[in-house]
């Protein structure tokens, strides 16, 4: 390969890099989001909430349209792990462009914890006729000072 094929390669590889859509998968959740919904084949009165952030969750409740709030009845927080990349050592969004497969290697989201609560939804006719009205609320931090709270919709009825 000449210099003037060298340069049109990475004249490639540097606008894949820069492209915001990427083929390959995204990770399990992106930074800060939440996900709830009822597991496929699992209880049909439990809600699985799971939320990626800097700092572990501390509460995570299911607040119905009355006000009233029923706690996750447990509650796990671990280390996010490596997640592998599909392409190797090149940007991901830069390989499907240039068509370039390597071996797989590992990328690792440092800081970042996942928790996982379950929530037993305490009654599920009334669920599932006002889930709209049904909202989850979780509280981020270890020290009252550090505090932070976010909101989320409850999901449809598994």
């Amino acid at each position: 390969m000449g210099r003037i094929g060298i340069a049109i390669a990475l004249l490639l590889f540097s606008l894949g890099a820069c492209s915001s859509e990427g083929t390959s998968p995204p990770p399990e959740l992106a930074p800060g989001r939440i996900d709830a919904r009822f597991p496929r084949g699992g209880a049909v009165d439990v809600i699985e909430v799971t939320m990626r952030d800097r700092v572990a969750a501390r509460s995570v409740a299911l607040v119905g349209p009355t006000g009233l709030a029923q706690p996750a009845y447990a509650l796990e927080a671990a280390p996010q792990r490596s997640l592998p990349r599909q392409y190797g050592d090149l940007p991901a969004s830069a390989s499907p462009q240039l068509g370039i497969r390597g071996a797989p290697t590992t990328t690792s989201s440092a800081g970042e914890i996942v928790t996982t609560a379950y929530i037993r939804v305490p009654d599920v006719i009334d669920y599932r006729r006002n889930w709209r009205d049904y909202r989850i609320r979780i509280e981020f931090g270890s020290s009252p000072g550090a505090l932070r709270a976010a909101e989320v919709p409850a999901p449809p009825p598994g």
